[in-house]
């Protein structure tokens, strides 16, 4: 059975909706604004199609000891892969600073290039496959890293 509410109980609702509520929603809708607009960004992202039979190659020589670079060495891997595809996506002009990693686990790890004035941002996703752990004594130390995908992010003025 439902209570028939009180002209107190409005009251207060009338007091809260109007203390409380308007004021968050106020706030809110800016923030909404700001996120949504804060992504009128290009996004292009180029994902690798591995060559099993290249990487196994690679790795078989990184184990005959050529650029032994390609176990820990990150940041150049993923200026490789940024240089592959600046050709396509007409930066060749475009000065990085030298990429950083955002995260790392055994076999992923995200990379992130700036240019100078921080219109354009590259996502570097780096992996270490778990078929290539047999060639590398089972060690992911020895694994090399190879590329997964780019991800390049123009934003119009904007700082990031």
């Amino acid at each position: 059975m439902r209570k028939k509410s009180s002209a107190i109980s409005h009251q207060l609702s009338a007091k809260y909706f109007r203390r409380v509520l308007v004021p968050a929603f106020a706030l809110l809708i800016p923030l909404a604004a700001i996120a949504f607009a804060a992504d009128d960004c290009r996004h292009k992202v180029w994902k690798w199609n591995v060559d099993k039979k290249a990487a196994l190659d690679l790795q078989q020589s990184v184990n005959d000891g050529h650029q032994p670079w390609r176990m820990d060495d990150m940041a150049a891997v993923a200026t490789e892969a940024i240089a592959d595809r600046k050709k396509d996506w007409a930066d060749d002009n475009t000065l990085l600073d030298e990429p950083t990693v955002l995260s790392r686990t055994n076999d992923t790890a995200v990379m992130l290039a700036r240019s100078a004035d921080r219109g354009i941002r590259y996502h570097i996703t780096l992996r270490k496959y778990s078929w290539l752990l047999p060639s590398a004594s089972d060690n992911w130390r020895r694994v090399v890293w190879l590329p997964a995908n780019v991800e390049r992010i123009e934003c119009p003025a904007q700082t990031h």
